[in-house]
């Protein structure tokens, strides 16, 4: 139902916190950025739209989206998000047939699949405002955020 409202809750795990600088090592998001930073140097690409879904499941609209997004960026980058619902697809299913629909049916050089597994501010899509933050820090022209 398009009308409910979807949730999103942030347990309380007491009063200890980090605080200050910190470091992460062998971050997956660092190695998946640098990743990008060279695909978007190889095509020297200066229009990059953003898409962010969680293709639960992936059907013709996400291609229409898709191909109209090609058309009018030089990169397409695809955040690729957890599903809200527990009875969603699994993330690396989703991951593996996303990028087999993308090598069989569009142009595999122009699609960059950005994988947020395990993130949870980005999966119920409650707050756009993030979405274009992480877009923006990426370089990204153009964002569309889809339902699922």
């Amino acid at each position: 139902n398009i009308l409910s409202p979807h949730t999103c809750s942030l347990d309380d795990m007491g009063e200890i916190c980090i605080g200050g600088e910190i470091e992460i090592y062998n971050s997956t998001i660092q190695k998946i950025k640098e990743e990008f930073h060279k695909t978007k140097e190889n095509l020297n690409a200066h229009k990059i739209t953003a898409i962010v879904s969680s293709f639960d499941p992936l059907h013709r609209a996400h291609e229409r989206m898709f191909r109209w997004t090609i058309d009018k960026a030089d990169l397409v980058v695809v955040f690729l998000v957890e599903s809200f619902d527990a009875n969603g697809f699994d993330f690396d299913l989703k991951q593996n047939y996303l990028k087999k629909f993308i090598q069989n049916y569009l142009p595999p050089d122009r699609i960059f699949i950005f994988p947020l597994k395990d993130i949870n501010l980005f999966h119920a899509h409650l707050n756009p405002s993030l979405e274009s933050i992480l877009a923006k820090s990426l370089g990204c022209t153009k964002l569309v955020v889809g339902q699922n």
